[in-house]
């Protein structure tokens, strides 16, 4: 897959050409990420868009455009499983739209894919996802964790800082 292009005036001008330029997008988030949803805001704003942010204590607007969601993934060598089944599979937790028979198909050949093919179906539901663009996914580096090195770590290959076999040396 070739990653997206960043080209704000090019963006304006589809935009525009189609109609949606000078929109107001409806953010659903907590109140703890309202200064996210104002630097996304300022992002939109370079493409003729407006942003709202509405808290999700409360009262949910009938129709919003984005749910921001905090979400961590145990896996990160697998968020096909993870990640996507709990944004767009039918029985999945966090999703706010529709079900989506596509991506439900995909999710069940990777299912019925024996270990060693689930690669090319894996780059099949992620060009799926890049294609459809149904969730952005951002970066979240504050909740990174340091280890002094006066502590003992043992890293693992998740995203978590686990402290499993970590001690203060002598």
């Amino acid at each position: 897959m070739k990653p997206m292009l960043h080209d704000p005036e090019g963006a304006k001008r589809t935009l525009d050409g189609l109609g949606l330029g000078g929109r107001e997008l409806v953010f659903v988030a907590s109140p703890a990420w309202k200064g996210v949803v104002e630097a996304i805001g300022q992002c939109l704003a370079k493409v003729g868009l407006g942003c709202r942010f509405v808290s999700d204590r409360g009262d949910l607007p009938d129709e919003f455009d984005v749910k921001l969601e905090w979400y961590f993934d145990w896996t990160p060598q697998y968020p096909v499983a993870c990640v996507h089944r709990e944004f767009f599979g039918k029985d999945a937790t966090l999703r706010q739209g529709p079900e989506d028979p596509r991506f439900d198909a995909l999710y069940d050949k990777l299912l019925h894919t024996p270990e060693t093919g689930t690669e090319g179906v894996v780059r099949e539901v992620e060009r799926y996802l890049q294609d459809e663009a149904k969730a952005l996914f951002l970066y979240s580096p504050f909740t990174l964790f340091a280890v002094s090195d006066r502590v003992a770590f043992t890293p693992y290959d998740t995203c978590m800082s686990e402290l499993a076999e970590t001690r203060i040396k002598d």
